[in-house]
């Protein structure tokens, strides 16, 4: 009797899940709706006070002479490295995630709780046949779906991005906002690159940091976070299948597919590993995984 009944409570449970299992649709935004989207963006962001991000852009094309390993990098020389390739590349992609600390997604007036959003922009900043990239990069995102030669004749003028961005007035060191990312490192140097339109990025670590504080405010790296997680370990798509958390959306290298699935993660994490406390999570902030050791 005991193994039919577990075996019922297992089916019971697998349709439980399928029947609460959201669909979550990616808005492309683009310079044609870019206005639009953002103007949406500002009438949720009061009801949503997290923000998972992902970007995309052109690989990595500066290496050390050296060839001295990463992990034997001190946090100066890491962000040194990272500051010669974001300076002299541009971004391709932003995926933003908006959610609430229950894990919920706009529903944009529907009214379902089976159903969401997540975005993504697309910059017109890259452009294939004029700048440096890596090629590699390039392939495996045009192979997941990427639509890099739209770009320049459709994607997004990131000054204006950043004009809008600031009107949302999401960032700041005492904003109410947190931004959550995974290996992180980059995402917040792209973003920053866009916010400070596509000046150098500060020149050592400690002033990057203020200005990712200026910035953004609270940023929380879910690479850090799994660090005090038993059993957890590798990148985005591997941490998920550990976790069970699937991608509801999109496909892997889009950045907004990305978000979504750093979002998820996180939400399971916070929950499974932190007790659904944001206050222990919070104490977890400002560490970027590719910069900190």
């Amino acid at each position: 009797m005991q193994p039919l009944l577990r075996k019922l409570k297992m089916e019971l449970a697998a349709a439980f899940g399928r029947r609460r299992q959201r669909r979550v649709e990616i808005r492309s935004v683009w310079a044609w709706n870019l206005e639009y989207e953002m103007s949406l963006i500002a009438s949720l962001i009061p009801r949503f006070r997290f923000i998972s991000f992902d970007t995309e852009f052109p690989g990595v094309v500066i290496q050390r002479a050296d060839g001295k390993p990463h992990y034997l990098l001190s946090d100066d020389e890491r962000y040194h490295l990272l500051k010669h390739n974001v300076d002299c590349l541009n971004i391709i992609q932003l995926g933003f995630t908006l959610f609430d600390a229950a894990g919920n997604l706009p529903d944009l007036g529907m009214g379902s709780d089976n159903i969401g959003f997540a975005w993504e922009f697309n910059f017109r900043d890259f452009d294939v046949r004029h700048h440096p990239y890596a090629p590699s990069s390039i392939q495996l995102l045009r192979s997941s779906g990427v639509p890099i030669d739209r770009l320049p004749f459709h994607g997004i003028d990131s000054r204006r991005f950043a004009d809008l961005f600031f009107a949302l007035n999401i960032g700041g060191p005492h904003g109410a906002y947190y931004w959550v990312a995974f290996h992180g490192s980059y995402d917040v140097a792209y973003l920053l690159k866009v916010l400070m339109k596509g000046r150098p990025l500060p020149p050592t670590v400690d002033q990057f940091l203020f200005f990712a504080d200026i910035y953004l405010g609270n940023v929380v790296d879910v690479k850090h976070l799994m660090r005090f997680c038993d059993h957890l370990h590798g990148g985005l798509e591997r941490v998920a299948a550990a976790l069970e958390v699937p991608r509801l959306a999109g496909n892997r290298h889009q950045a907004g597919s990305d978000s979504l699935l750093t979002c998820s993660v996180f939400l399971k994490i916070k929950q499974k590993y932190f007790g659904d406390d944001d206050g222990e999570v919070a104490q977890r902030r400002r560490v970027l995984c590719g910069l900190h050791p």
